[in-house]
């Protein structure tokens, strides 16, 4: 595994009660990344002078630190930081986690029992504040901790493949958190030319690499995820306490980001001279959509003919979730 040229992207704001763990864990990786390059977002507290302290204590010779000249927000942060670094891996890092030992280790194998994938991520566990583990059982049918639709045996590899089941995982929501996420250079150095920013920045990177070679997923832990009630970008609560009753609301939510993956990959696949995304995808959103506003019981009948994006993507308890809405709906 030495030879393995991997960066870490680490950005900063105002994260000094968590970052000392952090960077402890960077330190301990037993695959060492080759540089750390870490962007502070214009903090207002001591989290600027704590970096300077702990690389020049730790006398970190590959890592560099640098603070923003104006507050730029996490997607164009990441952005920045990313390039800045130089490897041909890049592992995006947040700055309240705590990485295991053998993360960039396991991810680097990853890549390697799999070399045509561009991003590859893992998953994690949950602690609190104080570093306590929170259990957070997986809800049946699905993996890492609900952002996967699929069942996952615990240290399970799997690649994304571009069947339409697959494509509209991906579409429908994150499938990985960034701070467990690795990419190539190519992959990087083209999100950071096509991004528009609409998207967090790590769903927008394994869409682009979905695309152009793969992606691949490992069901184990590689970090513990730190729920403190700042994080920036924060998970779903059903990730943590379990689903819960259907909404209206969640449910156009959950179309909303749909289509915003979708626009975000027809640009990627303009950009990239790709063929277009199958139409059916833009029409099962605006479906959906129109059944559950207008209450609609036979439009909510014609998704079940969208196999791979409505009959297999959603558990048999979600679809009924909808149809609940819409008899709901109907009867006022």
């Amino acid at each position: 595994m030495a030879d393995m040229d991997i960066s870490v992207a680490l950005c900063t704001y105002n994260g000094e009660r968590f970052l000392t763990q952090q960077l402890d864990s960077l330190r301990a990786q037993t695959l060492p990344p080759g540089e750390v390059v870490i962007r502070d977002d214009c903090s207002a507290d001591g989290t600027a002078a704590l970096v300077a302290d702990y690389i020049r204590r730790h006398s970190l010779g590959s890592w560099r630190f640098s603070v923003n000249g104006q507050n730029l927000g996490y997607r164009r942060n990441f952005r920045e930081a990313a390039m800045q670094t130089t490897g041909h891996w890049v592992a995006f890092c947040d700055q309240d986690d705590v990485w295991r030992p053998d993360k960039l280790e396991r991810l680097a194998s990853l890549t390697r029992a799999h070399p045509l994938a561009r991003a590859v991520a893992g998953s994690f566990d949950l602690i609190d504040a104080a570093g306590r583990r929170i259990e957070a059982p997986e809800a049946p049918g699905q993996a890492n901790h609900g952002m996967i639709h699929r069942p996952l045996a615990p240290g399970e590899e799997y690649c994304f493949g571009q069947g339409r089941r697959d494509a509209a995982m991906l579409l429908c929501g994150n499938a990985a958190l960034g701070c467990t996420l690795m990419a190539d250079r190519k992959t990087v150095d083209a999100w950071a030319e096509m991004t528009d920013f609409e998207l967090q920045h790590d769903w927008e990177v394994v869409l682009l690499a979905w695309q152009t070679g793969g992606f691949c997923f490992l069901n184990a832990p590689v970090i513990d995820y730190r729920l403190h009630g700042g994080n920036a970008i924060g998970l779903p609560e059903s990730a943590v306490n379990g689903a819960k009753g259907p909404s209206l609301e969640g449910r156009m939510a959950t179309i909303e980001r749909f289509d915003a993956a979708r626009r975000c990959v027809e640009a990627q696949r303009r950009q990239l001279s790709l063929p277009p995304l199958d139409p059916a995808y833009g029409r099962y959103a605006a479906l959906r959509r129109a059944a559950l506003e207008e209450g609609s019981l036979l439009k909510w009948l014609a998704l079940q003919r969208y196999r791979g994006l409505y009959a297999d993507m959603f558990t048999r308890r979600q679809r009924l979730g909808d149809l609940y809405l819409i008899l709901k709906g109907r009867k006022r």
